[in-house]
């Protein structure tokens, strides 16, 4: 599925949107790989998985910190079953390993866990190759094209 949205409101509501598509994995955290250019849109798109998600942290990239950790409410959690949406900016790691260092096999192996990765190709080495991938691209300043592969066109 392609979609262009213009603006932040049409990213952040496609974001929302998509949670309700996301399936249940019977094992490990989901993941949702992030891909795309600096101001793609990735960041806007996760503030809209957390708006839906009644995430009341306002979430900014976590570029410095490599990794932010948002506990759900029952809310949340009634909407997409995990109890966790952890985002991950994996844009400054020089080396997958370093994830690893911060606690990447325990935050991985966890049911509860939504995790969204922006930049997952600088750790490729350490997803599973059924990780959900969501393309980016900058079209103009308002407008974006998401790529959603693993997503049916309607």
């Amino acid at each position: 599925m392609e979609k262009l949205c213009r603006g932040d409101s049409q990213t952040k509501k496609l974001a929302g949107q998509i949670l309700t598509k996301l399936p249940q994995p019977e094992e490990g955290a989901l993941i949702l790989g992030l891909v795309g250019d600096l101001g793609a849109g990735k960041t806007t798109f996760v503030q809209g998985v957390g708006e839906a998600l009644s995430i009341k942290e306002p979430i900014l990239s976590p570029t410095f910190v490599i990794l932010k950790t948002f506990p759900l409410t029952s809310a949340g959690i009634k909407k997409t079953g995990f109890k966790n949406l952890i985002h991950l900016d994996c844009y400054r790691l020089d080396n997958p390993s370093e994830l690893v260092k911060i606690g990447w096999p325990e935050i991985v192996s966890n049911k509860d866990n939504l995790i969204i990765i922006e930049w997952p190709e600088k750790v490729a080495d350490l997803l599973t190759p059924d990780y959900y991938r969501i393309v980016f691209k900058a079209i103009d300043r308002q407008t974006r094209k998401i790529s959603i592969p693993w997503l049916p066109e309607k």
